[in-house]
């Protein structure tokens, strides 16, 4: 059974947040209150979250065996906790959620002070099994 743990990230905007898992094609089910994450097994897990990727689309898209994925909003810190199995992890699901958010959160702020980008990364490039650089141009 892969451990979960919760990743390190500034997931701040719930919009962008679903923009990023968009992007990746990454089906998710929202929650008011938060809701069990479930382990490769269909167990059910300690780990609860708001905003949960099931299993089996992590094993489509992104790592081919997996536990769900979850985002749990600490309200505190206001922010969203991403909380993903050491399994997905070692499989850098989270990088490329968090390689995701930055590209839509860049993108959402320069269009907002009326500059246009250029990103140089493709979904498709980003579901490949290893890590991407992400470059994106920028003018006004």
């Amino acid at each position: 059974m892969s451990a979960y743990k919760k990743i390190e990230c500034e997931f701040k905007d719930r919009e962008t947040l679903l923009e990023a898992l968009d992007f990746l094609e990454l089906d998710y089910r929202q929650y008011d209150n938060p809701e069990n994450l479930k382990g490769w097994k269909n167990d059910i897990r300690n780990e609860k979250a708001h905003i949960i990727v099931p299993k089996e689309t992590l094993n489509k898209f992104l790592t081919g065996a997996s536990n769900d994925l979850g985002f749990l909003w600490n309200e505190e810190e206001k922010r969203f906790e991403m909380i993903c199995s050491q399994y997905d992890q070692s499989k850098n699901a989270d990088k490329k959620i968090i390689q995701s958010y930055a590209k839509s959160a860049m993108e959402k702020v320069l269009k907002e002070n009326g500059f246009k980008t250029k990103v140089s990364i493709r979904k498709e490039d980003l579901l490949n099994k290893k890590m991407q650089e992400l470059k994106m141009t920028v003018r006004k």
